[in-house]
């Protein structure tokens, strides 16, 4: 991220950003996804984190030799960045 808030970008912390994604696997390549639609699921560039998030934690109950089972408490707001 640090690489968009300078030339030629400028982006500042909660300007919005459309997308488009491509995702690989081991079947190879997606086709591009189409832009998110401005003001709605618009992503809000941040600069820098509020804070780091929560550690995560291990869920013994669901955890076997074969499944590791892990979740976080989400973040709120300020920390989530307005997302």
């Amino acid at each position: 991220m640090s690489d968009l808030h300078v030339d030629p970008f400028f982006l500042m912390q909660g300007d919005e950003v459309i997308f488009i994604v491509k995702a690989r696997n081991v079947i190879g390549w997606s086709e591009f996804s189409q832009p998110n639609t401005p003001g709605v699921g618009v992503a809000l560039v941040v600069v820098v984190p509020h804070k780091p998030p929560n550690s995560p934690q291990r869920d013994d109950i669901l955890t076997s030799d074969i499944l590791l089972q892990v979740s976080w408490a989400p973040l709120i707001s300020p920390e989530d960045g307005g997302a």
